[in-house]
């Protein structure tokens, strides 16, 4: 599910920006990760 919804974002961002938009940003950055993951990354 959240492939998709990246996916989505990012077809979001190129629209944008081919309609001449090149600031606006849809896609988050992935959080840093905390805890037990950072043993695993």
């Amino acid at each position: 599910m959240e492939g998709a919804v990246r996916s989505g974002y990012l077809a979001a961002e190129a629209l944008t920006r081919s309609a001449g938009m090149p600031d606006c940003h849809f896609l988050a950055p992935d959080l840093a990760p905390a805890g037990l993951m950072r043993l695993f990354s």
